[in-house]
């Protein structure tokens, strides 16, 4: 009995951080009529990004962990930067893997982002990157098609 009684213990505190973090997701749903352009320089990962916003909007928890597991970005972090600072879901989504693929900490990607409020995404790659920033395209494209394969989400989902 003490070990359910400990199990139900975790799954509540789970869901009650998750929670408010999980809303802001999905109210940050508010900003979906305006127009959503990343501007990465790579016009495949700019229709992803804008679908893993419909889907973050849809599943915020699936979303919030795909970020933490494979990004190392923490869902509390994640939420604030959508909740506070009004970052759009793929904002987030491309910060976190690009930090990830640069072997970077995901602060420094949204302290660059930050910096340079009306720099495109595709020129914070060419900061960050230097001369590797095709093979890092390259290397986040591989990282959605895998954020798809684990949200059991075909690539081109209309939503």
């Amino acid at each position: 009995m003490h070990r359910r009684s400990g199990l139900l213990l975790y799954c509540f505190l789970r869901l009650s951080t998750l929670a408010p973090v999980v809303l802001a997701v999905q109210a940050s749903g508010v900003m979906a009529d305006t127009a959503y352009i990343p501007d990465t320089g790579d016009a495949w990962i700019d229709r992803r990004l804008d679908d893993i916003n419909a889907y973050a909007w849809r599943y915020g928890g699936s979303f919030l962990d795909e970020l933490n597991r494979y990004g190392g970005m923490p869902p509390d972090y994640a939420g604030a930067l959508m909740r506070n600072h009004r970052w759009m879901p793929g904002d987030v989504y491309f910060a976190a893997m690009l930090a990830a693929e640069l072997d970077l900490s995901y602060r420094e990607v949204v302290r660059e982002r930050s910096r340079h409020r009306g720099k495109s995404w595709g020129d914070i790659v060419d900061r960050l990157a230097d001369a590797r920033a095709n093979d890092c395209l390259r290397e986040i494209r591989q990282r959605i098609r895998a954020s798809y394969r684990h949200w059991a989400r075909p690539l081109d989902a209309p939503d």
